[in-house]
């Protein structure tokens, strides 16, 4: 199975922290996305991945790419701020997207999902992990405990 994460670009720190976790643990994709505010270029974080990577496929991209993949279901469109989260919570549909669509938990949690998906035919996963309290602590913590038992 193919592993990558996608990330948005801080800082030079935090993308060579990035860039050296990848290379580390093994991952086959890094995503860059350009985020708002004060976020780096993608394209320069990219090219500060590729210097430090050698294994992993590096793809950045823009937010128009992302917004042009929107898509709307039962009315419920991807909105800034939190009416999707609200949208969700009305209709009760938190624990069957987190189910089908969403690796989370510890890292025997995660493990555990993984194996299932894989079981039922994922063969590539690609994770978000700006939205974690530490990104890079993330991707680290999943290369130490979760990609080595993946690829027994």
């Amino acid at each position: 199975m193919e592993i990558g994460f996608f990330f948005w670009p801080y800082d030079p720190p935090l993308v060579r922290r990035m860039a050296a976790a990848a290379e580390q643990y093994g991952y086959d994709m890094i995503g860059i996305a350009d985020a708002p505010g004060n976020a780096m270029d993608p394209w320069v974080a990219a090219t500060m991945v590729a210097q430090a990577t050698a294994r992993s496929s590096i793809s950045a991209s823009r937010p128009r790419i992302f917004a042009s993949r929107r898509t709307s279901c039962g009315g419920a469109t991807a909105r800034a701020g939190d009416a999707d989260a609200r949208r969700v919570d009305e209709l009760g549909l938190f624990d069957y997207l987190a189910r089908r669509f969403a690796i989370f938990g510890t890292p025997d949690q995660c493990l555990e999902q993984l194996c299932a998906a894989q079981d039922a035919g994922l063969t590539r996963a690609m994770f978000t992990v700006s939205l974690a309290s530490d990104p890079a602590r993330t991707v680290e913590l999943f290369g130490e405990r979760v990609l080595p038992e993946l690829r027994r």
